[in-house]
């Protein structure tokens, strides 16, 4: 219809008409996130109006040319781009088109995580807004304040302003603006755990876009209810309702859209560890953003590829992996993307039992965290330092910065970092020996993932209550535990913590002398751990079965199968297995397998060094 009108203004010689027309034209490219075409419409329509004279309408264009760049995440060039805009505007004595650049100003210093300067520049822009009676731009500041605070894991405060500006949108009849809030309210939700509220929001935002006629924000909801669907291990529901927001993105032309939802299906394969498939889907996301010069989309991209990596204990690729996702963020001035990528780095050096080095790059992002004023990614850090003290077996101290976690989080209302640190605080109980209080600490950390809906946490927690058990010798009850943990894996698509679970089964079969099904069972768990890729998983099996001979007194078949596994635990840099897997030759070099030893073998699980705690973890939402 746009360039039919075009057409017809240019048939009649009215030049001005034409460039309306074509500014119109490139504001609905930018809409569908095709920002090479947009940035070409609204260079035209600005030469055409400034051929004519037209100030106020070049002025526009400079703006929307700005909102471009920040969509690009091309922030240097934004703020010149939009303090140009802003001084046009200003000398035509337009105050709306300075206040509205002033307030896209802030959303750039949003997006680079400059909070503090972010709330200065849009509550510039709200006063500006309030000094001339624009009610609809007051809103519109508020809503931004209302983002700010969610940055910064201010949720209660975010919530108040959302609402505020929820009120106010209503109040002028403004039915976008108001679904709008209520989509953000709805991510508020589902950053503080609670997922049945989110859901409920979430599906109330989407059926006013679709009321309203928005689909594309109709599917950004649908795409944000996957999200909670797939942290509630909901993994069938979410893929159905990502592949529904996919197929509308594209129906409407939104190329970004589109790869953020093939983004967000690499991650849920990411998370049911199916990581051959995540790649793909991971690289073929990668591959639009970059074609359409969407960068932080692109960088996000390289972050989880180096998450599979550390999946497959591929700790080396990983590390290389994270580290250019880090320059990628910092190129942008994405610094919660970098802040985060360097917490990911330091569990990498954790689980390679490097732990000074762990240490300092964790205390670097929680720096960074604090910085930006992004609580929760501080209380990560927190917590991965309190990890880290665990496998160190500093207990005391890893219990005070577990419990330091613990406070952080409650804080700001994010139930589940609650609940994984009663989870760690129940394992530490569980290696002190200590049963009866770790029992009741892991039942406690179980009632709090069942309360959030969260089935992938109690599983664990179920799975912990059985290795318990185990190394109390109450075998029966542990199968029954192990068994149960293991059904529910299965019935989320977990396939890692399924494989953990029959990996356990077998330790107990082998610590019953049941060494015939000890082997076929831990044969079954090395198999699963080959098919997803993961090495350490693989190595611990090789160690077991080794191990297994070991006691037996088959000490030829014993030695190639522990140097074998010693071997993988070197190449991936683990010097936990390392030390075990020594041990174990060692045992056998010095002529003995007693089985008082084996017991003690059992009971200590010299494997643990924190990588359950890397699966539990799952990124943090900025």
């Amino acid at each position: 219809m746009l360039e039919e009108a075009k057409s017809a203004f240019e048939a009649i010689g009215d030049r001005l008409g034409a460039a309306y027309c074509t500014q119109s034209l490139g504001n609905v490219l930018l809409g569908q996130s095709r920002y090479v075409e947009a940035a070409a419409m609204l260079e035209e329509a600005k030469a055409a109006f400034a051929a004519a004279g037209e100030r106020l309408g070049a002025a526009q264009c400079t703006q929307s040319l700005g909102n471009i760049l920040r969509g690009q995440s091309r922030y240097v060039e934004a703020v010149a781009m939009l303090e140009q805009a802003k001084a046009a505007f200003e000398a035509i004595g337009s105050r709306p088109g300075a206040a509205q650049c002033t307030q896209s100003l802030g959303n750039v210093m949003l997006g680079q995580s400059r909070y503090v300067q972010a709330v200065a520049m849009v509550e510039e822009a709200k006063a500006a807004f309030e000094a001339i009676g624009d009610r609809l731009g007051t809103a519109q500041c508020s809503q931004s304040l209302g983002y700010i605070l969610r940055g910064q894991s201010l949720y209660t405060e975010s919530v108040s302003m959302l609402e505020e500006a929820r009120a106010a949108f209503e109040a002028l009849g403004n039915r976008l603006g108001a679904a709008e809030c209520a989509q953000r309210l709805g991510d508020n939700l589902y950053l503080q755990s609670r997922y049945t509220e989110s859901v409920a929001m979430l599906e109330e935002a989407k059926a006013a876009f679709e009321a309203i006629g928005d689909r594309l924000r109709a599917a950004q909801c649908a795409r944000s209810l996957a999200d909670v669907m797939s942290v509630q291990s909901h993994y069938m529901e979410a893929v159905a309702m990502l592949e529904g927001a996919k197929a509308t993105l594209e129906a409407i032309g939104n190329r970004l859209g589109a790869a953020e939802c093939t983004q967000t299906l690499g991650n849920i394969l990411r998370m049911q560890s199916r990581y051959m498939q995540a790649v793909g889907m991971l690289e073929e996301a990668k591959a639009t953003f970059e074609a359409i010069g969407d960068r932080p989309g692109t960088a996000q991209c390289t972050q989880s590829l180096g998450y599979i990596m550390r999946g497959q204990s591929r700790y080396m690729e990983a590390a290389a992996m994270l580290e250019e996702a880090k320059a990628a963020f910092e190129a942008i001035g994405d610094r919660l993307g970098a802040a985060q990528c360097s917490r990911s780095l330091g569990d990498i050096l954790r689980v390679q039992s490097r732990y000074v080095e762990a240490v300092a790059m964790v205390e670097e992002a929680k720096a960074s965290f604090e910085a930006i004023g992004n609580l929760l990614g501080a209380a990560y850090c927190t917590q991965s330092l309190g990890e880290i003290l665990r496998v160190q077996s500093r207990h005391m101290e890893a219990v005070a910065m577990l419990k330091e976690a613990m406070v952080a989080f409650e804080a700001i209302g994010n139930w589940r970092g609650v609940a994984e640190c009663t989870h760690s605080l129940g394992d530490i109980l569980r290696v002190q020996s200590r049963y009866v209080e770790a029992v009741a600490t892991l039942e406690e950390a179980k009632v709090a993932f069942e309360a959030i809906d969260d089935r992938l946490g109690a599983a664990y927690c179920t799975q912990s209550l059985g290795e318990i058990l185990r190394v109390q010798f109450r075998y029966v009850e542990a199968v029954a535990m192990l068994e149960q943990a293991k059904a529910v894996f299965e019935a989320i698509g977990n396939r890692f913590g399924a494989a953990e679970c029959t990996q356990a089964l077998g330790n107990i079969l082998r610590g019953q002398s049941r060494f015939v099904e000890a082997v076929a069972m831990v044969e079954e768990a090395k198999a699963a751990f080959e098919a997803m890729g993961n090495r350490l998983g693989v190595a611990q099996c090789t160690q077991s079965l080794g191990d297994i001979l070991r006691v037996q007194s088959r000490y030829v078949e014993a030695v190639p199968i522990l140097e074998e596994a010693k071997g993988a635990f070197e190449a991936m840099g683990n010097r936990f297995g390392t030390a075990g897997s020594s041990q174990s030759l060692g045992d056998i070099n010095a002529g003995y397998a007693q089985t008082m030893s084996w017991d003690g073998w059992l009971e200590r699980d010299w494997w643990d060094n924190g990588d359950g705690f890397e699966r539990r973890l799952r990124p943090a939402v900025g």
